[in-house]
């Protein structure tokens, strides 16, 4: 038995997703991605699309040059505030992928995990895995 990312970072959320509806895990996913967005602060077009217009632009790429241009910094400098938010970049555009791909639990996770403090993102998630949309 496979165990999923979600699950081991945020069981109670897991749980919460095991139990939604398919409509529910799909907003709850790509509302959170929206959210994890815009705490990041990612301005990538290509990723703003895909949220704002259902757009088919595939955010792969943007992704990959956000986690490269992270781990080139890391190398470089080691932990930063700048490389701490190219981190945090990539992971919601990485959740914003997960939503194109139809993998609305990938995208929850990689939405968790781009902030240091998840817990405004748990409560988006939660209020639409719940039917109560905050």
């Amino acid at each position: 038995m496979t165990v999923s990312r979600l699950r081991v970072a945020d069981p109670e959320l897991e749980e919460a997703y095991s139990a939604a509806t398919d409509e529910a895990r799909i907003v709850a996913a790509r509302e959170t991605a929206r959210a994890a967005v815009r705490l990041s602060g990612v301005n990538d077009a290509a990723v703003l699309a895909a949220l704002d217009k259902g757009s088919s632009t595939d955010v792969a790429a943007v992704v990959e040059g956000l986690d490269q241009r992270y781990f080139q910094l890391e190398e470089e400098e080691g932990r930063s505030v700048q490389s701490l938010r190219l981190f945090s970049q990539a992971r919601a555009a990485a959740a914003v992928q997960f939503v194109q791909s139809g993998k609305p639990a990938e995208s929850l996770y990689e939405a968790i995990c781009s902030t240091g403090n998840p817990q405004l993102l748990r409560m988006v998630a939660f209020g639409f895995l719940r039917g109560a949309a905050v």
